[in-house]
């Protein structure tokens, strides 16, 4: 067994966040966010090591990768960092989506200042400014090994968890905006008429709809109707999986018809203006979990090597 490996990656996790919850009992809540930011690194390198300890990895040292693949022949071991964890995150779970890794990244950057530096990054923290996003995104990497918070952290602790958790009052917040965009529509075309004709004539444009997500990840758009106002929106995807489609192209045989599934991550209205962003408030407007564009594409196949006598 090396270092790489899934039980003493995931086994440390447990420790690291034992600590995190003992200091947080003792209200030591800076420290506690320190052994909390650690725990959340190795719980995601032993997600990754389920799958394959070469993940874990460092891809620049070859002596690691050797190791990583069970043939050791030195005793370097150098993993990979913490953006690189989160980064790969997102391809072995739909719902660990950029918000999440940008969490992550936050708790590893303070982490990185606290030991570092002569900053205090962890000074002030709310415990609701971060508690229930950390144990949400722990049980989001925990799902892909097979692992639940109560065999992370036990039952009494879970159940904190999962309490910390429900304190997102997610529903609340897509009620208040699902009323606030009634209420415009409702304002801007109050007859059946108007509202017959703003939903007859508004048209999903791709290349419009960038700006309005602004900030916002999104790597592809698709026209969606507005749950509110039955408008003709959009919604925002992150790439999650792409395969080349079966169908023949007896015209251009050399040309590919690429399927890509994107996970939705936002919605937005011009009308409206309803604007949701996140898996949990768009599972609650009702919106698709994920679209699949396709487009033509020309393989791109590496040269032969070869050498010019």
């Amino acid at each position: 067994m090396t270092a790489f490996d899934y039980e003493p990656l995931y086994n440390k996790s447990k420790v690291y966040i034992e600590r995190a919850i003992s200091l947080q009992a003792a209200g030591d809540l800076e420290m506690c966010q320190l052994w909390a930011s650690l725990a959340l690194e190795l719980v995601g390198k032993a997600a990754l090591a389920k799958i394959h300890p070469v993940l874990v990895a460092d891809p620049e040292d070859v002596d690691s990768l050797f190791a990583a693949c069970g043939r050791s022949f030195s005793t370097t071991r150098k993993s990979i960092l913490a953006k690189t964890v989160f980064d790969r995150l997102r391809h072995v779970n739909p719902n660990f989506m950029q918000w999440d890794k940008d969490f992550c990244m936050d708790m590893a950057n303070r982490r990185n200042a606290e030991l570092h530096s002569g900053e205090l990054p962890f000074a002030g923290m709310r415990e609701g400014a971060w508690i229930p996003k950390f144990w949400r995104v722990g049980k989001l990497i925990l799902e892909v090994q097979g692992k639940t918070l109560t065999d992370w952290l036990g039952v009494e602790e879970a159940g904190k968890a999962e309490a910390a958790i429900q304190t997102v009052k997610t529903a609340e917040v897509v009620e208040g905006k699902f009323r606030t965009a009634d209420d415009t529509f409702e304002k801007a075309h109050p007859t059946d008429e108007t509202k017959g004709l703003v939903r007859a004539t508004t048209k999903f444009i791709n290349t419009s709809w960038q700006p309005l997500f602004g900030r916002s990840p999104a790597d592809a758009f698709q026209a969606h109707q507005c749950p509110v106002c039955k408008c003709e929106a959009a919604v925002s995807g992150e790439r999650w999986n792409e395969e080349v489609s079966t169908i023949e192209r007896p015209d251009e045989p050399w040309m590919e018809l690429v399927e890509t599934t994107y996970v939705t991550s936002g919605l937005r209205c011009t009308v409206c203006q309803l604007k949701l962003d996140g898996r949990e408030e768009l599972d609650l407007a009702g919106i698709e979990k994920e679209f699949v564009l396709t487009e033509e594409r020309e393989p791109d196949y590496e040269p032969d090597s070869c050498t010019v006598l």
